[in-house]
């Protein structure tokens, strides 16, 4: 099963930003684990991510991040859950291992963000990938996400 890249928005850029929300039951005193990205062969869609916006100057490396990106705080307050933290992830670097089999940051609208709707980004093309890659890819992405969390979610209920 392959996902219609035709039927998807614009693809992400290396240079482009991504913010993830990070569900703290997913999280590990703090930062995320693999569970913030479950990748499934079988998912339809995948993770959500919001573009993050970007200042005029990065024109040419984040044209997305320009035109339609959104910040942390917004995104946020989108997610509805004000106990979920936020990671930064750079495009280029979260799909340097993978971008060659077809894995890409997708532009998808969302209608439940409004007007906000362009910035909603998701991950796709991983359903192809053999199980070990997709999982590969999971604890690579919470890695990387671990690196800059922009809000740490609030600790697990114990």
């Amino acid at each position: 099963m392959g996902i219609n890249l035709t039927a998807l928005g614009e693809i992400l850029g290396d240079g482009e930003e991504v913010l993830r929300g990070l569900n703290p039951a997913h999280c590990d005193n703090g930062l995320p684990t693999e569970g913030c990205f479950i990748l499934k062969a079988h998912d339809l869609e995948g993770p959500s991510f919001a573009i993050m916006i970007a200042p005029p100057e990065a024109q040419d490396t984040s044209p997305l991040g320009v035109r339609q990106g959104i910040s942390p705080d917004l995104f946020l307050t989108l997610l509805r859950r004000p106990d979920y933290g936020i990671a930064q992830l750079n495009v280029g670097s979260a799909l340097q291992h993978v971008s060659e089999l077809g894995v890409v940051f997708a532009q998808v609208d969302d209608e439940e963000w409004a007007e906000h709707r362009s910035a909603h980004a998701m991950l796709t093309g991983y359903q192809t990938l053999e199980p070990r890659t997709r999982r590969d890819l999971q604890r690579f992405l919470a890695r990387l996400a671990a690196e800059k969390v922009l809000k740490k979610p609030a600790e697990k209920n114990a």
